[in-house]
C-alpha cells in the first residue's frame, strides 16, 4: 500500500522525486516539503499537477522547522531521529538559487510532534508548549524565505484513524468473521472518523497554521479536512479505503479513486492559484 512509482526520480536538484508536469516545461514549479505526510500526498499532487501544468519536487525526510539551530524532537526509541533533518540548509540554498520555484508547500503530521518538541536541551516538553513552538518554528521559516518571494502553503493533516484499521478492512473484504459482533465493530470503526475525534487531535494545530497564515499575505493555510469532514471524516471514496495505517494514506489507489479524491480536495484549484502563466497541459 506504500509502493508507488515516482514519475520523475530523481527529480530536479537530485531530490528523490518530482510529480505532476515535466519540470522542464511546466507552467509553474514548486516543492512540497515535510515528512512522510508530505510523501503520502505525492500520487494526488501528481494527478493535480498534470491537470494544471504544475510540477512539484519533494523536499523530504522532515518538516523544515526541525533543524540544527532550530526546533528538535525527543524520540526516546530513536535518539538520532533528527539527523534526517540535515538537508534543510541545502534545500534553503536551492530555493535561493532557483527563481523558477514559485511556491513551497509544507506538510507534516503536526499534531504528533507537540509533546516531543523542544528548542534547547533540558527544556520542558508538553503539548501546550509544543503548540507555542510550532508557531515559532513556522514563523521563523516564513520570515527566512519571505524575501525570496515565494507563495507558501501550510497544509493541514489528513484525518487520522487513531488505530490500525487494516485488519478490519481485510476481514470485511474476505468476510471471515468470528461472529457478528466482530463484524459490526469493524464496520463501525472503519466507516468514518467521528468529527469529535478529528477535532480533538487536530483543531489546535490547525489554529496555529491559520494564525501563521493570517499574519503573512503570501502564506495560505489549506485543510483537506474541510472537504473530508462534513461533519464526520470519510475513510473511503468510490468504494476504496483511503488509509494504509492509523494516519497515512494508501499510495496504491486506482486511477478512478485518485481522480475522485483529487476532485474532492480541489487540489487543481489550489495549484492554479499558486502561480504560472504558461498554457496548462491537458490530461
Amino acid at each position: 500500500m506504500w509502493d508507488w512509482n515516482c514519475p520523475y526520480a530523481p527529480g530536479p536538484f537530485n531530490v528523490d522525486c518530482a510529480v505532476g508536469a515535466d519540470w522542464r516545461t511546466a507552467a509553474s514549479r514548486g516543492v512540497i516539503w515535510g515528512d512522510s505526510h508530505a510523501e503520502h500526498l505525492l500520487p494526488l499532487f501528481d494527478l493535480a499537477g498534470k491537470e494544471t501544468g504544475r510540477s512539484i519536487a519533494l523536499f523530504g525526510d522532515c518538516p523544515p522547522i526541525f533543524h540544527d539551530g532550530g526546533l528538535k524532537r525527543y524520540i526516546p526509541a530513536s535518539p538520532e531521529y533528527d539527523t534526517s533533518c540535515s538537508q534543510r540548509a541545502h534545500y534553503i540554498d536551492v530555493l535561493k538559487s532557483s527563481p523558477e520555484i514559485e511556491f513551497v508547500m509544507l506538510a507534516a503530521r503536526w499534531s504528533a510532534y507537540l509533546s516531543v518538541t523542544y528548542r534547547n536541551q533540558g527544556d520542558p516538553r508538553s503539548a501546550a508548549r509544543g503548540l507555542e513552538l510550532l508557531k515559532e518554528g513556522l514563523e521563523e521559516f516564513v520570515t527566512e524565505i519571505a524575501p525570496l518571494g515565494r507563495r507558501i502553503v501550510l497544509l493541514g493533516e489528513m484525518p487520522q484513524m487513531g488505530f490500525d484499521p487494516i485488519p478490519c478492512v481485510i476481514l470485511q473484504d474476505i468476510q471471515l468473521w468470528r461472529d457478528q459482533s466482530e463484524r459490526g465493530h469493524c464496520l463501525a470503526m472503519t466507516a468514518s472518523i467521528p468529527r469529535s475525534s478529528f477535532l480533538e487531535r487536530q483543531s489546535a494545530t490547525n489554529e496555529v497554521l491559520r494564525s501563521v497564515a493570517a499574519g503573512h499575505p503570501d502564506v495560505l493555510a489549506v485543510f483537506p479536512t474541510d472537504e473530508m469532514c462534513r461533519p464526520d471524516c470519510i475513510t473511503s471514496i468510490g468504494g476504496e479505503f483511503l488509509f494504509r495505517d492509523s494516519s497515512h494514506l494508501r499510495r496504491n489507489m486506482s486511477v478512478d479513486g485518485v481522480e475522485k479524491f483529487v476532485a474532492l480536495l480541489r487540489l487543481p484549484d489550489l495549484l492554479r492559484g499558486l502561480g504560472g502563466h504558461a498554457q496548462e497541459s491537458r490530461p
